[in-house]
């Protein structure tokens, strides 16, 4: 499936890298794509979501908070979390919600900070497609 920078999409089974937990939530968990990922691609890049906004006190250059609107759909005030980039098989799922352009910006720069100093395995792999362009519905 193609999508676009800054898509939201809710992926199920995710093992995540800081606890080694698998997320068994049904509806499956909600994710942003740090770039754009077409159809012939095999693989796509994301970043989780966490309703838990009180980490982002303790570590505010791991996290970007980000306030539900039109745009992006959350239910409520989230975080993405900068330290962990996830690659998986491109799946056909359809978007959820897209961030505002303020929001994808500043994903992109604190993104960039943050790797800079912690970066992740898969950050050499994506870091030539951030950038610029940008569609919000």
């Amino acid at each position: 499936m193609d999508y676009d920078k800054g898509e939201i999409i809710k992926k199920s089974n995710i093992k995540f890298k800081g606890t080694h937990k698998l997320d068994f939530r049904i509806g499956g968990h909600p994710v942003v794509l740090p770039i754009e990922t077409k159809d012939e691609n095999e693989f796509l890049y994301f970043l989780t979501f966490s309703s838990r906004d009180d980490l982002y006190v303790n570590e505010p250059d791991r996290y970007l908070l980000v306030a539900p609107d039109k745009y992006n759909k959350l239910r409520k005030t989230s975080i993405i979390d900068l330290k962990y980039i996830y690659k998986e098989k491109n799946a056909n799922i359809p978007p959820i919600g897209i961030l505002n352009r303020r929001d994808y910006t500043e994903l992109i720069r604190k993104f960039n900070t943050y790797q800079a100093d912690e970066s992740d395995e898969y950050y050499d792999e994506i870091r030539t497609f951030l950038g610029d362009t940008y569609r919000q519905n």
